[in-house]
């Protein structure tokens, strides 16, 4: 039975603080009517984004060399100030209420204070997270290993892979580690079986890598595109493990889902999947017939679907196969190596902010333990420090590589 699982990522720490006041009504930058909360900032000790100066304006962040991209944040941060004030309310809003409900069950405060810390990290996180971007790869910190005493030097990141182009690269290249045992771990289990054997009855297994596109609607603007594109995959996922059910070993079958969105020729956003596949002989036209009735299925007209086709094909290089299913989230460099527009981008912003790009099969990444390990076969024991070792027991490690534009 198919299943999913997602990758999360850890909190920001921060410090408990005042509720956020109810949106207000202001101007500024962002243009008329634009939903704003000056109150927010204000408790908050930071200046307020859309009525004067941006997070990013400042010297120690505006570095040499990234003028035009910090430009871009800067636009950008203004274009998404009501959905990340908004969605830092929702936080302190649940938070408040988690604390009140555990208290009113006659549980201590501190556990109450420790229940409403992970909306409250994560509120702060919404409103300081250009600043977060900005300030990745600044600080240093390192790893000491508990069973050796050996240390690794690193560098904070701020793991906002949408944003932050170093973070991006470095969460593909975790995401094709996880991926590649991953997939290792799914053809053991089929060999295993016996169900890579050429001749054997019903067919044998095999990788195929599966490309699902759709129409682009002028009517559509690139939130509302995406927003189509994943109602469309969770329809074709349900058709798609029903016609699996059947299969005598359909516990077997693995799949690997990435989303990636990219300018496209008008503008407004490609958004489209990529399946990494291990299953037996799969239908092309019952492949092409589900996801066109998904399209149909999500709101898009007969007439922009008939056109509209699957791209399968067999995998043999599985190398090529972790670089192809999981290149990059989403793609904010045009052919003519200029930016995106930020109003286009703020859109691609607020509608993956916190959602799941990526979906496997239930059983796909299970047993897999990629937590840190040091030369001396620890695994997990390290323990975090802002002041540098000794030098003799400092490793240091490579920089990351920025992803190619």
């Amino acid at each position: 039975m198919l299943g999913s699982r997602g990758v999360a990522g850890e909190g920001r720490a921060a410090p408990e603080g005042p509720a956020l006041p109810a949106p207000v009504q202001g101007s500024g930058d962002g243009g008329p009517g634009v939903t704003t909360s000056t109150g927010v900032l204000d408790a908050l000790s930071i200046s307020s984004p859309t009525g004067g100066p941006s997070l990013l304006d400042t010297r120690r962040i505006t570095r040499p060399g990234q003028a035009r991209r910090s430009e871009w944040l800067n636009a950008l941060e203004r274009e998404t100030d009501a959905h990340r004030i908004g969605r830092a309310q929702e936080h302190w809003r649940r938070a408040a209420l988690l604390k009140a409900a555990r208290l009113k069950a006659g549980r201590p405060l501190e556990e109450a204070i420790e229940g409403a810390r992970w909306h409250q990290r994560r509120a702060y996180g919404h409103i300081n997270r250009f600043l977060a971007v900005a300030d990745c790869g600044v600080e240093k910190f390192w790893l000491v290993c508990l069973a050796c005493d050996l240390a690794k030097e690193k560098t904070k990141s701020c793991r906002v892979a949408l944003l932050c182009v170093s973070c991006r690269s470095a969460i593909g290249e975790e995401k094709r580690a996880r991926f590649r045992m991953a997939r290792k771990r799914a053809l053991q289990r089929t060999a295993a079986a016996g169900l890579h054997w050429a001749a054997r009855r019903g067919g044998r297994w095999s990788e195929k890598l599966l490309t699902l596109t759709m129409p682009h609607l002028a009517a559509h603007n690139a939130k509302q595109r995406i927003e189509n594109a994943f109602r469309a995959w969770s329809l074709f996922r349900k058709a798609f493990k029903r016609q699996l059910a059947d299969l005598a070993q359909a516990d077997l079958v693995a799949w690997f889902r990435t989303f990636e969105w990219t300018p496209g020729s008008d503008g407004k956003g490609h958004p489209h999947f990529h399946i990494w596949l291990l299953c037996p002989y799969v239908d092309k036209q019952l492949l092409d017939r589900s996801w066109k009735l998904a399209l149909r299925t999500a709101g898009f007209p007969k007439e922009t679907v008939e056109t509209v086709i699957t791209h399968i094909q067999i995998v043999d290089d599985g190398e090529g196969a972790a670089r192809e299913v999981i290149k990059y989230l989403t793609k904010d460099i045009l052919p003519n190596q200029q930016l995106v527009e930020p109003h286009v981008f703020g859109l691609v912003y607020q509608v993956l902010d916190g959602r799941r790009t990526t979906q496997a099969s239930s059983r796909f990444f299970s047993g897999i333990d990629d937590r840190a390990e040091c030369e001396c076969g620890a695994t997990g024991a390290f323990r975090r420090t802002s002041i540098c070792p000794e030098p003799r027991k400092v490793q240091e490690l490579p920089e990351k590589k920025e992803e190619s534009q």
